[in-house]
C-alpha cells in the first residue's frame, strides 16, 4: 500500500555516571554559616575532600509511528514512543543518592488535512503521556545548608490536544490561529500504590490553555518587485505555576501579548525593512519566580519584558 508508510526504531544507551562534590572550608567562617550549621562556610557544607560516585547504567528507547494517506487531502498519522531521562547520581556533603531514571510512554494520533484549493490547512492533534519516577529539581535548606537537588516525584500524566487553523482568504491575506489544550498533572499514588506528595498538582511552565491568532497582510507593488507588509499576533496563555508544588503566589495568571510587525521587501526581496513591536499593549507578567531565594523563604521574580520596539534592516545575497 503506498499510501501507507510505518517507521520503527529503538536504542540501547550505556552510560557511565559520576557525581562528584567538592567544597572546601572557608577561610573566614561567616555569621550565615552558624545560623544554618554550616560553619565555617556560609551556605554550603565542606565536604572535607572530594565526594566521588559512580554508576553504570543501560536503557532502551524506541518510537512506532504509522501514517497513512487518505487521499491527496487528508493523512492521518499515530505514534507510541518510549522516552527516557538518565539517572542521577547526585552527590552532597554527607549522602549519596542515585535516582531511577524516569520513563515516559507516549501516544499520539492526529489527522494534517488541505481543503479548498489549498487554500484552507487544518490538522488536529491529540497525546497522551504516562510517566514513571518523574525527576524534579528543587533548592532547599537543610542540615547541608543550600542544596539544588533532584527528587523523584513518582508518577504523572498528561493528555491534551493540539489544533491549527490557516486559511488564505485572497492573494494577499492570509489568517491564522493555533489552540492547545494540556491536562499535566501529578498521579494520586505512585506505581506502586503509594500515596504521593504532589498529588493533583500541575506541571511547572505548563497552562492549561494556549492560544494564538492573527492574520498576515502582503501586498506587491512596482511590478512586484516590492511589497508591503503586517503581521499582528496576539497570543495567550492561562494560569502558570513555576514550582511543582503550586505554591500560591509563586505563579502567573492567565494574560495575553501582542505583537505587530511591519515593513517593506525591496528589490525583488533582496532587502527587508521591518518594524516589529513586541509586547505592544505594555502587559506586566513574570516568567519565572521562587528559585534560589525561595529556599530562603524571599523567593525571585523575573519579569517579562515590557514593550519592545525597533527596526530590522535585513539583506540577502
Amino acid at each position: 500500500m503506498d499510501n501507507l508508510k510505518v517507521t520503527a526504531g529503538i536504542r540501547g544507551t550505556y552510560e557511565n555516571i559520576t557525581g562528584a562534590l567538592e567544597v572546601t572550608d572557608s577561610e573566614t567562617p561567616g555569621s550565615l554559616g552558624i545560623i544554618l550549621g554550616v560553619a565555617p562556610n556560609n551556605l554550603f557544607a565542606p565536604t572535607n575532600g572530594r565526594r566521588e560516585a559512580n554508576e553504570t547504567f543501560f536503557s532502551a528507547v524506541g518510537r512506532l509511528a504509522v501514517n497513512y494517506d487518505v487521499n491527496e487531502n487528508i493523512n492521518l498519522f499515530g505514534s507510541v514512543a518510549r522516552g527516557r531521562r538518565p539517572n542521577v547520581v547526585q552527590v552532597n556533603a554527607t549522602t549519596v543518592d542515585v535516582l531511577s531514571d524516569e520513563t515516559v510512554w507516549s501516544y499520539e494520533l492526529g489527522a494534517k488535512s488541505l481543503f479548498l484549493n489549498n487554500r484552507l490547512q487544518f490538522d488536529l492533534s491529540a497525546f497522551y503521556y504516562d510517566y514513571n519516577n518523574f525527576q524534579t529539581s528543587v533548592a532547599v535548606l537543610g542540615p547541608n545548608g543550600l542544596e539544588i537537588e533532584t527528587r523523584d516525584a513518582g508518577s504523572a500524566t498528561a493528555l491534551g490536544l493540539e489544533t491549527a487553523f490557516r486559511y488564505l482568504a485572497n492573494k494577499y491575506l492570509s489568517v491564522f490561529a493555533n489552540y492547545g489544550y494540556i491536562d499535566a498533572t501529578f498521579d494520586d499514588t505512585d506505581s506502586d500504590g503509594n500515596a504521593q506528595g504532589l498529588a493533583g498538582n500541575r506541571f511547572r511552565l505548563t497552562p492549561e490553555h494556549s492560544i494564538s491568532a492573527g492574520f498576515e497582510v502582503n501586498v506587491p507593488f512596482g511590478g512586484e518587485r516590492f511589497a508591503f507588509f503586517f503581521k499582528p499576533t496576539y497570543t495567550y496563555r492561562s494560569q502558570v505555576f513555576f514550582q511543582e508544588e503550586n505554591e500560591p503566589g509563586i505563579e502567573q495568571a492567565g494574560y495575553g501579548l501582542l505583537n505587530l510587525f511591519a515593513g517593506f521587501d525591496l528589490f525583488d526581496r533582496a532587502t527587508t525593512i521591518t518594524f516589529y513591536m513586541n509586547n505592544a499593549l505594555d502587559e506586566e507578567y513574570i516568567i519565572d519566580a521562587g528559585n534560589t531565594g525561595g529556599a530562603f523563604g524571599i523567593p525571585t521574580f523575573i519579569a517579562g519584558l515590557p514593550r519592545l520596539w525597533g527596526f530590522r534592516l535585513t539583506g540577502r545575497f
